[in-house]
């Protein structure tokens, strides 16, 4: 009696072990068959860390892929279009630590007085209009984006089925997008 509750126990973990391995094996299987093949380069201009970079790029490979299944892309196609969502991630990224520095700046320049900045003018307004500018940025973002992944559609049909699933696709790029961008630069909500 005592040997098989030994046994149990012990075939209970022989089974989920090899229950794990087979499904991470049938997860890694699936994902290559859908997923772009990284770039060397990602692009130019990249202020990210080499492990932000690639967080995202597997997000962005995903999307892409996503988006292309939808529309009717090729593979290739898909392929610029995450580079797209990469140039997307980045513009968003340091468009978010540009305004963090400008609020730490705007503190620090009024640590002196309570309410007013160095040049004497109100610290709100000032964080104000830099929180402004920021959805201003983002909003060029956008749009820098939306024209770039428009310019990869091959035919009208192509982009007459983008506009159909833009905004739920876009709603979902975006939510990863800005929760990885605030998880790198704090976790302080703009959006």
């Amino acid at each position: 009696m005592n040997k098989s509750t030994v046994i149990n126990p012990l075939k209970i973990l022989v089974f989920a072990v090899l229950f794990t391995a087979l499904s991470l094996a049938a997860y890694a299987q699936d994902t290559t068959r859908m997923s772009i093949p990284p770039t060397p380069s990602i692009g130019q201009g990249r202020t990210n860390s080499a492990a932000q970079d690639t967080f995202f790029n597997s997000y962005a490979a995903r999307f892409a892929v996503s988006l292309a299944q939808q529309t009717g892309l090729s593979l290739d196609r898909a392929h610029k279009i995450r580079d797209v969502l990469l140039d997307y991630y980045n513009d968003i990224t340091s468009t978010r630590q540009d305004f963090l520095r400008g609020i730490q700046d705007s503190m620090n320049a009024g640590s002196t007085a309570p309410n007013n900045d160095v040049t004497g003018g109100n610290r709100s307004a000032n964080q104000a209009a830099i929180a402004r500018d920021l959805m201003s940025e983002y909003q060029k973002a956008d749009i820098k984006a939306d024209k770039n992944i428009l310019d990869t559609f091959d035919n009208y049909q192509q982009k007459a089925k983008y506009v159909q699933v833009k905004r739920q696709w876009w709603q979902k790029v975006k939510d990863v997008v800005y929760s990885t961008a605030n998880q790198n630069s704090g976790g302080m909500q703009t959006r």
